[in-house]
C-alpha cells in the first residue's frame, strides 16, 4: 500500500502521518519503521529497498517513510 501525503502545511501532513503510524501500530503488533529524507542523502532509496527486501523472521510487518 502506497499513501502519499502532499501539502505546504508541514503540520496537518507530519500530524496525519503520526495518526497513520499510530493505527498502523495498533492493527499490527510488531511493525519495523523506516524513515529516509531523500533531500538529505540521495542514495537512500538503496537503504529503503535493502529494508524492504530483507526478509524478517520476527516482525510481521514493515513500513517505509520516504520524504521529499
Amino acid at each position: 500500500m502506497i499513501i502519499f501525503l502532499y501539502g505546504s502545511d508541514s503540520y496537518r501532513r507530519n500530524k496525519k502521518l503520526s495518526e497513520l503510524i499510530k493505527a498502523y501500530r495498533q492493527k499490527h503488533s510488531e511493525v519495523d519503521i523506516l524513515s529516509v529524507d531523500l533531500e538529505e542523502d540521495k542514495e537512500s532509496w538503496q537503504k529503503g529497498k535493502d529494508f524492504l527486501v530483507q526478509p524478517s523472521m520476527f516482525i510481521e510487518a514493515k513500513v517505509l517513510i520516504v520524504k521529499n
